[in-house]
C-alpha cells in the first residue's frame, strides 16, 4: 500500500473507531459504581414509594420481602420477555414512511422506519383486547417488584448484545464509550447506533419502543387496578395517565425529530442508555400512576386548571424548541435554518440563539421539566418527591 493509502485508512479507522481520550462519570471506577447503583436505585425507589408511604423520612418502616419469590416470578418474567418479542414483531411491520437521521460524523445518514405510532396503537389493542377478556393486565402493579427483576434481567440480556455487536467490522462506535476498559465501555456503550440487518435499529428499539410503549402500558396498567380497586378512575389518575400518554404520542407523530437528536447522534448504546429505557422508563417514569392506585387525591378546579396551563405551556416550549432544533439539524442550509441566528462554538458547533434558544440555554428541558411538574403535582402533597425524582 502507498502511503497515501495508509493515511486515508488511518483517517477512515478515527471516523469509524474512534478512541475515547476523555472519561466522564468518574472514568472506570465511577462507572463501575454506576452498574452496581442502577439497579440499587430501582429497589429504593420501590420500596421507599410502596403502598403505604411515599416518603425517604419513613425508611424505618419499609417492608423488605425474605423470600426469593417476592423477588422474582416466571409469570412475571413472562409478561417482560413477552412485551419485549410483541415490540421487536412490531417494529418490524412495514408501516409507516422512511425517515432519515442527522449527519454522523463519518458523512453518513441512517434510515428509519416510521412506525412507533403504529406499534403503539397495535400494543394498546392487544392491551385492551388482554383486558376484555380476563387478563391479568395488572400484573405491573400486583408484582411490582417481581417485574423490576424481570425487565432488569431483559435490560443486562440487551446490554450484553449491543456490546458484543459492538466488536462487528465496520460498526460505528462512540467517541465515549471506546476507551479499552471493559467496564467503562459496557456502561457507556460503545457502539453508536448498533443495528440487526438494515433497519432494526436497538437504540430505537429500547428507547422508542420497549421505554415508550411500556410507559403507556404501564400506565393502562395502573388504571386496570384502580378500576378494579374502587370501581371508578379518579380525576387525578386521568389526568395525569393522559398527559403521559400525550406526551408518548407526540413524540411518535414526530419520530422523525427523535432521530436528530444528540442521543442519536453521539451517545453510545450501553448499560446505562439500555437499563434505564429497560425499567426506569415503563415503572418508574409512572411513578405518579401507581402512587395514584390507592391514594384518593382531591383536586380543586384550581389546581386542575394550573396543572392544565403548567402543562400545556410546558409542551410548546418543548414542541417548538425541538422542532426548531430538529429542523436545522436535518438541513442547516434550508432558506428557514438560514433566518436563524446562530453561534459557532469554540468546538466547531453551531448553537441557536434565535427564538428561545436565545433567552434559555436548553428550552426543550425546560419544557420537559414543566411538563414532569404537571403530572407529580398531580398526586398532591407528595409532589415534591416525585418531582425530585423527575429532575434527577
Amino acid at each position: 500500500s502507498t502511503p497515501l493509502d495508509d493515511m486515508t485508512a488511518m483517517l477512515e479507522g478515527s471516523l469509524v473507531a474512534p478512541k475515547t481520550t476523555k472519561y466522564e462519570l468518574g472514568g472506570p471506577i465511577g462507572a463501575a459504581i454506576g452498574l452496581a447503583l442502577l439497579p440499587l436505585v430501582a429497589y429504593a425507589l420501590y420500596f421507599v414509594c410502596g403502598p403505604k408511604s411515599c416518603d425517604l423520612t419513613q425508611t424505618a418502616s419499609m417492608e423488605i420481602p425474605k423470600n426469593v419469590a417476592d423477588w422474582f416470578s416466571y409469570e412475571a418474567f413472562y409478561v417482560a420477555v413477552g412485551f419485549v418479542l410483541l415490540q421487536a414483531l412490531l417494529y418490524r411491520i412495514p408501516a409507516g414512511r422512511i425517515g432519515s437521521g442527522s449527519l454522523l460524523r463519518d458523512g453518513s445518514r441512517l434510515s428509519y422506519r416510521l412506525n412507533g405510532l403504529v406499534c403503539l396503537l397495535v400494543s394498546v389493542i392487544v392491551f385492551e383486547v388482554l383486558w376484555y377478556y380476563g387478563q391479568p393486565v395488572t400484573i405491573v402493579y400486583d408484582h411490582f417488584l417481581e417485574m423490576i427483576g424481570a425487565l432488569s434481567i431483559v435490560g443486562v440480556v440487551l446490554s450484553l448484545v449491543v456490546y458484543l455487536m459492538s466488536f462487528q467490522s465496520g460498526v460505528l462506535l462512540s467517541e465515549s464509550g471506546n476507551s479499552g476498559n471493559v467496564i467503562y465501555d459496557f456502561g457507556m456503550g460503545r457502539a453508536l447506533n448498533p443495528r440487526l440487518g438494515r433497519m432494526f435499529d436497538l437504540k430505537t428499539f429500547v428507547f422508542g419502543r420497549i421505554m415508550l410503549i411500556g410507559l403507556v402500558l404501564t400506565d393502562l396498567s395502573m388504571v386496570a387496578k384502580q378500576l378494579e380497586t374502587d370501581g371508578k378512575v379518579s380525576l387525578p389518575m386521568a389526568l395525569v395517565c393522559v398527559m403521559q400518554i400525550c406526551y408518548v404520542f407526540d413524540l411518535f407523530i414526530f419520530e422523525e425529530d427523535m432521530y436528530q437528536s444528540n442521543d442519536f447522534v453521539k451517545q453510545g448504546v450501553g448499560f446505562f442508555v439500555v437499563y434505564a429505557s429497560s425499567v426506569f422508563g415503563p415503572l418508574f417514569y409512572t411513578l405518579q400512576a401507581r402512587y395514584l392506585v390507592t391514594r384518593p387525591v382531591e383536586l380543586s378546579n384550581i389546581q386542575i386548571g394550573a396543572i392544565f396551563i403548567l402543562e400545556v405551556v410546558g409542551y410548546i416550549v418543548f414542541r417548538w424548541s425541538n422542532s426548531q432544533k430538529s429542523s436545522y439539524r436535518r438541513n442547516p442550509n434550508s432558506e428557514w435554518s438560514k433566518k436563524l441566528r446562530v453561534l459557532k462554538t469554540a468546538r466547531g458547533t453551531n448553537l441557536i440563539t434565535s427564538g428561545l434558544w436565545g433567552f434559555v440555554r436548553h428550552p426543550n428541558y425546560l419544557g420537559d421539566l414543566m411538563m414532569a411538574l404537571a403530572w407529580c403535582l398531580c398526586t398532591g402533597e407528595y409532589f415534591i418527591f416525585l418531582s425530585k425524582f423527575h429532575r434527577l
